[in-house]
């Protein structure tokens, strides 16, 4: 399955690719898709086409962005976290009523900062950069990466959440009224450990940290 390490490193490939001519809408990602026109979710679609990657509800992925930013929302896989590899949305402030910009998070610093990379940014392929909060950042779609789908779960998970799990893992199938260890085998309670141990890696370190 795809990593996020091999969708930056197709869309870092593409810096600085651009229109011809300039302000046309004319690029490569357009001829892949079949049209050429505002080409931001063209971009984005194709970086992930070539790690191998399906990105929305057509067969290449999206080119509108508000469709793009539905297929993520109707399968429960959007976010207000920024995370390396996550599908960035925006609304210009004071402009459209609606998503109409999208690009790729290539990281998020310590202090919030979020980088990107974008295609159609000033007609060409460009790294921006956002504070965490930026008021034209719609949320964030999370693709199906290899790997990702216990650490997405925790990422999304309310407290509420966390608690059924362990107490299911605990109980094993049993009412939720235990009250201690008897008759709890070995493997469940490996299972609780683990989640105690992401809990901690995922969650306690982002909180205090």
């Amino acid at each position: 399955m795809t990593t996020v390490k091999e969708v930056l490193d197709v869309a870092r490939q593409e810096l600085g690719e651009a229109e011809h001519p300039p302000g046309s809408n004319h690029t490569e990602y357009g001829t892949w898709w079949g049209a050429q026109d505002v080409w931001c979710g063209m971009f984005v679609s194709w970086c992930f086409d070539k790690a191998g990657l399906l990105l929305g509800p057509h067969p290449k992925g999206f080119s509108y962005t508000p469709e793009g930013a539905a297929w993520f929302q109707n399968r429960d896989k959007w976010t207000k976290t920024p995370k390396p590899g996550y599908v960035v949305f925006f609304n210009w402030p004071g402009r459209h009523d609606r998503i109409e910009h999208v690009g790729i998070v290539e990281s998020v610093e310590p202090d919030g900062m979020i980088h990107t990379i974008e295609g159609n940014s000033s007609d060409a392929v460009r790294r921006r950069s956002y504070p965490r909060g930026d008021s034209s950042i719609v949320g964030y779609g999370i693709p199906d990466y290899a790997g990702a789908e216990v650490s997405d779960w925790f990422e999304r998970a309310t407290p509420t959440d966390l608690e059924t799990t362990v107490r299911r893992a605990l109980n094993e199938g049993t009412a939720y009224g235990q009250r201690n260890w008897a008759g709890t085998s070995k493997a469940c309670l490996a299972t609780a450990q683990g989640i105690v141990n992401t809990l901690n890696q995922q969650v306690l370190a982002r909180l205090v940290g």
